[in-house]
């Protein structure tokens, strides 16, 4: 796996916005403004976003190992997803440029996980799964 510079490091679902209906996001949440799909990550600590301690990688190796879907994008998000194979998702927004985070697609609420400079793409070779309580760095 070739390591990226990680955009910002994520320990815990506190780490983000926690939004507790289905109702699209209006607040703030963490800024990242320099965000590249070709060059950046965001890491994530397994065990707390709903993976094993064993499960380690780039969310797309991992959907295709799990024969779920972990990474939805979904335009004018509400926190609504129509994903019976998976219990919980990652999310990206283009028209709102935001990350969100769903620990349970089929009950009310999210995470908001970042709001990305306008244009931006994440997809899910840009989510970094791993047994390490990351830190931000290059």
């Amino acid at each position: 796996m070739t390591r990226s510079r990680i955009a910002a490091a994520y320990r815990g679902l506190d780490d983000g916005v926690a939004v507790a209906t289905n109702t699209p996001f209006a607040g703030q949440a963490t800024q990242v403004t320099d965000f590249t799909t070709a060059g950046d990550s965001f890491a994530f600590f397994n065990e707390a976003f709903g993976f094993d301690a064993a499960t380690e990688g780039l969310l797309s190796d991992i959907e295709i190992d799990l024969g779920q879907t972990l990474f939805s994008t979904v335009s004018n998000y509400d926190g609504t997803l129509a994903e019976p194979d998976a219990t919980h998702q990652f999310v990206f927004d283009p028209t709102t440029s935001t990350l969100y985070y769903d620990d349970d697609v089929n009950s009310a609420g999210y995470t908001v996980i970042a709001q990305l400079q306008t244009g931006a793409a994440v997809t899910a070779s840009n989510i970094e799964i791993s047994d390490v309580k990351v830190t931000v760095g290059t």
